[in-house]
Parts: structure tokens; C-alpha cells; sequence
């Protein structure tokens, strides 16, 4: 396993030996992270894709995207945004710290027969059955993260990271999740 991180390694430098002097570079980024159920915190899964912007010289990345956040507890998918910086060497394998932020909410049909509005656009006002959408959830949170980055080629990415979720739930909500992801330069 080791002479294969390091066989990955060489190639990798090897690529971005050859690869052009930059200062910078924008790619797309995905990245999913889960954390178990335990006795005393839900399991979570969440998820995010979008682009980020790298610059060298400082070794700062900024990222954002649209994301993804559920809960055992919730039952529910709430979809949001997320935004992140990172600082890391600038090296073929490269450990990093950061922080983030994210804002998720869920939506649900109610009950809109009796609120005086054409909800659903047919010209009918309080209709039989007739159903509006609203905010059912909305959960946001901050988190610190270490992790590292594994250049694969002056193109592709890889990255392995421990965030700790600091969440507008209170905290029953503070967690570590584990998460992977991937970087793509355009």
C-alpha cells in the first residue's frame, strides 16, 4: 500500500513538474462526508459540489457550492450552500487546515385551501386540496478541518478530511464527520 502512494506520488510530481508555471488555478470540487449513528448523536451524511479557486503563491484555496445535509433524526433532505477556505503546501501531498460555513433548509407541502390565494396558478382561489409549499427545516453551522490533498495529476485531485460541525441545532448537533472528495482544474 505504501509503495503504491509512493509510486502515485512520483508520477504525480512528475506531471506537475512538466505542468506550466502558474500562480493559480479554478476547478470543480466535490466532496462527501459522513459520521455513524451513536447513542447519543445522529448519523449525517452530506455532500457538496462547486468550484474553487487556488492560489498558489499564499497556498489559499476559497470554495463554494451547492450542498446537501440529512440527518438520522431530520429525516429529511435539506439543500443549501456551502463556502470554505483552506490553507495548505504547495506539494504533491498536501496536509491542510481550514474552515467552512454551510446554510441547508427543507421545504413541505401544507394544507392552502383557506388562505385567500391561488396557490397552484389555475385561476381558483381556495380550492379542495389545495397545497403551498414552506420552510420545514433550516440548519446552518460553521466548522474547522484538517485533512490532506494527493495531487494525481496537474488536473485531478484527491482529498481526505475531519471537519468538527458546530451547527445552529445546539449542541446535540456538534460533531466530527470524516469526508473525501475530489478536485478537477478546468
Amino acid at each position: 500500500m505504501i509503495c503504491a502512494l509512493l509510486a502515485i506520488g512520483a508520477a504525480a510530481d512528475r506531471a506537475i513538474a512538466e505542468a506550466p508555471e502558474k500562480s493559480d488555478w479554478d476547478g470543480l470540487y466535490t466532496e462527501f462526508g459522513v459520521r455513524s449513528r451513536s447513542n447519543t448523536i445522529p448519523g449525517v451524511m452530506t455532500g457538496v459540489i462547486g468550484i474553487i479557486h487556488t492560489d498558489l503563491r499564499s497556498g489559499a484555496s476559497v470554495r463554494g457550492g451547492l450542498s446537501f445535509y440529512t440527518t438520522d433524526e431530520k429525516r429529511d433532505l435539506l439543500t443549501g450552500a456551502e463556502l470554505g477556505m483552506r490553507f495548505h503546501m504547495g506539494s504533491t501531498v498536501a496536509p491542510f487546515i481550514g474552515i467552512g460555513g454551510f446554510v441547508c433548509s427543507s421545504e413541505e407541502d401544507v394544507r392552502a385551501d383557506d388562505d385567500g390565494i391561488d396557490n397552484d396558478g389555475d385561476g381558483v382561489v381556495d380550492e379542495a386540496g389545495e397545497t403551498k409549499s414552506q420552510t420545514k427545516d433550516i440548519i446552518g453551522g460553521i466548522y474547522p478541518e484538517v485533512g490532506v490533498h494527493v495531487w494525481l495529476s496537474k488536473y485531478v485531485g484527491l482529498n481526505a478530511s475531519l471537519k468538527y460541525h458546530i451547527t445552529t441545532e445546539g449542541r446535540k448537533f456538534y460533531y466530527r464527520i470524516s469526508t473525501v472528495g475530489m478536485y478537477m482544474q478546468f
